[in-house]
């Protein structure tokens, strides 16, 4: 396989059994976007599908109901939450996400199945790679940037990993990782931590460069300054702990 514009780290190409794959698809109050992008997800390269929804009101979970998808409504709220109660359904080797805001773009999922049938422990959705493009420029959009940046420096230097993306929600990964990554954070923190227990953990990562869309409708759940805060205290505690998770 050609690898440009892909970043690997440690990669082993040993032996591949028929691995088993699941796409996680998640919702909150986000019909138009779910209305523009539902057709273009592969759901077709997956053994299962699931929706993960927090409780819609705004006729999502209606229109998704007639297309004979399975819906999981979510116990607690939040996206770690969400992430977590998804994979205890999913019974995937292999599990990838994607959100429903239409920032994420659906054409990238085939190529995070095809880097993690490759033998990798996680692959990201980067938007911070030199051939990785946003349609975002302004002043929000470049404190958002400046704070991924920096998260992805930290967790590089504290953990020896050359990771550019550490927050990005379209990703995958392998669920022998995820058991052994015991996610126990909050809030909207989930993939930061994920992020930071590669390295911990020595997992071999990938990452390929995204486009991230403009948003279509909806309301934009995770405010920046708050998030960054939980990470910082994420990424404090990660310190404290050391490898005892």
């Amino acid at each position: 396989m050609k690898n440009t514009g892909m970043k690997d780290e440690n990669i082993d190409n040993s032996s591949q059994k028929k691995l088993k794959k699941t796409l996680l698809f998640y919702t909150m109050n986000e019909i138009e976007a779910v209305k523009s992008i539902f057709d273009k997800i592969p759901i077709n390269l997956f053994d299962e599908f699931f929706i993960i929804d927090n409780n819609s009101t705004d006729g999502t979970v209606e229109f998704l109901e007639k297309r004979g998808v399975k819906i999981i409504q979510q116990k607690k709220p939040g996206r770690t939450n969400a992430l977590i109660e998804g994979i205890e359904y999913a019974s995937g080797d292999i599990i990838v996400n994607l959100s429903s805001d239409g920032n994420e773009n659906p054409e990238d999922v085939p190529k995070l199945l095809e880097k993690l049938e490759e033998g990798y422990d996680m692959v990201t959705a980067s938007r911070f790679l030199p051939e990785s493009k946003v349609d975002v420029e302004d002043d929000k959009f470049r404190f958002r940037v400046f704070g991924n940046k920096l998260a992805a420096a930290l967790v590089n230097l504290c953990w020896g990993t050359n990771i550019t993306d550490t927050t990005n929600a379209l990703r995958g990964f392998t669920k022998s990782f995820y058991k052994k990554a015991k996610l126990d954070t909050f809030g909207y923190t989930e993939n930061f931590q994920l992020s930071i227990r590669c390295g911990k953990l020595k997992a071999k990562i990938a990452e390929i460069p995204t486009e991230e869309l403009p948003r279509i409708g909806g309301v934009v759940k995770a405010k920046t300054t708050p998030v960054m805060i939980d990470m910082f205290k994420v990424f404090l505690n990660e310190l404290k702990i050391g490898n005892n998770f």
